[in-house]
């Protein structure tokens, strides 16, 4: 039997093979009573505004019809396999969320949602750990259940608008507007599945440095939301006397919501990787290190003392150093500097006699920090106070 015979164009009405016609019932066929379906076979009119399409099956024996609703979302189809001994027939109803196994290269990624445009990332798995893909196919199944319930009705959810794929923007929003907190606890645990999968997406589309890209992202969200790390050095506690508050979010382990202390502020370097902390008077208090990169997401932040001894680069190469007390802004004393100290083609002889120079300015540089600022290495310390003047030797 040719597929097309099976549906009268006049009446607009399909022949059934099946007496499975639940589902067809569900979406809106209406079928003909007939006194002998196993003879005469079933037949269903087309729901209002319905049509079809005829398409190639996957191999040259099968014939298939599409079948679109009123809004253009592909419903349902069946299927011809033409076989020597006799034709076989499938009718499928199709739903509009599944939960879904999709190849990325060596490994399957399990969501829930529609084909390319998922709801809900599981998250990945290698092909060959069944254990671990079972294991997402239930996160994603207690997904469906809980904020889905009749996804395994064929006529549900098709009067919802699609959604868009959950995207990296679309987190940024949930926090910038700080709405719907189940939303924002969802698209967080998340987090590193979605951010994997829209960098796979930004690849396959011709972006290049990706990875750079969403690193400077991620520190464009870091400063502009307040998320800190989590890892901090002195222990939380000390941020805490100086006014920080911090929240942590239950699925985040990598970065918690922050708040500084009045006037301080969380600012960017020219490293999308690296942030400062400032005070009320615009001073350095501390660093940020946040890496955004989904295959290796870490962070970690330190408080710096006001002083400590200090090199830096000076000379026309900047191959001589200067060794100082103080800060990149404050310099209270300078012990002295070491010419052509990171000259690299200096002689053997001639470079130990520059490292014993550095060893000696070094003393008098921290023999200077003992006598007069003996709790430098505190990060609290000497913050109130206004620097000395300037000693050279």
């Amino acid at each position: 039997m040719e597929i097309k015979n099976l549906i009268n164009k006049d009446t607009r009405k399909m022949r059934f093979e099946t007496d499975d016609i639940e589902d067809w019932k569900k979406i809106g066929f209406k079928f003909d009573e007939t006194p002998y379906p196993a003879v005469d076979g079933l037949y269903a009119t087309f729901p209002e505004g319905w049509h079809y399409e005829y398409v190639y099956g996957g191999v040259s024996y099968e014939e298939a019809i599409r079948i679109f609703d009123e809004k253009g979302f592909y419903r349902a189809h069946f299927v011809i396999e033409h076989r020597r001994s006799r034709d076989i027939f499938h009718y499928i109803v199709r739903k509009r969320f599944y939960i879904y196994q999709d190849d990325v290269k060596d490994d399957v990624i399990v969501y829930f949602g529609e084909r390319d445009n998922p709801l809900f990332i599981a998250g990945y798995a290698n092909w060959e750990d069944d254990d671990k893909i079972e294991e997402l196919e239930n996160m994603a199944k207690k997904f469906a259940e809980k904020n889905y319930p009749e996804y395994n009705n064929p006529a549900a959810y098709w009067d919802n608008e699609p959604r868009e794929y959950v995207s990296l923007n679309e987190i940024k929003d949930a926090i910038n507007k700080k709405a719907e907190k189940e939303k924002l606890k969802e698209l967080r645990a998340n987090l590193t599945e979605a951010k994997a999968y829209e960098a796979m997406a930004r690849a396959f589309s011709g972006e290049n440095q990706v990875i750079e890209h969403m690193e400077e992202e991620g520190q464009y969200e870091a400063i502009t939301n307040v998320l800190m790390a989590r890892k901090m050095e002195p222990p939380r506690e000390e941020w805490e006397k100086l006014g920080f508050s911090f929240k942590d979010l239950e699925s985040d382990n990598v970065l918690c919501q922050a708040k500084l202390p009045e006037g301080w502020i969380l600012a960017p370097t020219d490293h999308s990787m690296w942030n400062r902390i400032y005070d009320d008077k615009d001073r350095v208090r501390g660093s940020m290190f946040y890496k955004a990169a989904f295959y290796d997401r870490s962070a970690h932040m330190y408080l710096s003392p006001r002083y400590g001894v200090k090199t830096r680069f000076v000379g026309p190469k900047e191959q001589d150093a200067e060794i100082y007390f103080g800060n990149e802004d404050e310099v209270l004393f300078v012990a002295g500097i070491v010419e052509g100290l990171y000259n690299y083609k200096l002689d053997d002889n001639t470079r130990k006699q520059k490292r014993e120079e550095e060893k000696r300015l070094l003393k008098l540089a921290f023999d200077f920090a003992e006598k007069n600022y003996p709790n430098y290495g505190d990060v609290n310390a000497y913050w109130d106070t206004e620097p000395t003047r300037k000693i050279t030797i």
